[in-house]
């Protein structure tokens, strides 16, 4: 089985390293997933993972590299959801981690930016 976990962390260390974005997109391209939820469950898993300590909170993903004192912050979009599972870049409202898995599960996310 592969380890999508280190899949993931793969990618978001390379577009770390070359300063570009991430977008969602590409991540559901290495998992069979359709949505948020599931790239959040992949997220969790991920801080577990002997080499990272990735945390999410409402806004940003922080990833602690290889090396000491080594940090990445990966900020989150700020949209605002839509029932019919259309997400829409807001700049007023922000990302909230509280709404359920099975509604975030059905929206798409575009952008993960990377944060200095």
């Amino acid at each position: 089985m592969i380890d999508l976990t280190q899949k993931l962390i793969d990618r978001i260390e390379s577009a770390l390293y070359l300063w570009e974005s991430i977008t969602l997109k590409d991540l559901i391209d290495f998992y069979p997933v359709t949505g948020l939820a599931e790239i959040y469950t992949y997220l969790k898993i991920a801080y577990d993972h002997p080499r990272h300590h990735i945390t999410l909170d409402q806004e940003t993903l922080v990833v602690k590299g290889l090396r000491p004192d080594t940090e990445y912050r990966i900020t989150m979009p700020i949209v605002t959801f839509y029932r019919q599972g259309v997400l829409r870049v807001v700049p007023s409202q922000r990302l909230s981690c509280q709404l359920d898995f099975a509604e975030i599960s059905q929206l798409q996310v575009e952008t993960i930016t990377i944060a200095a």
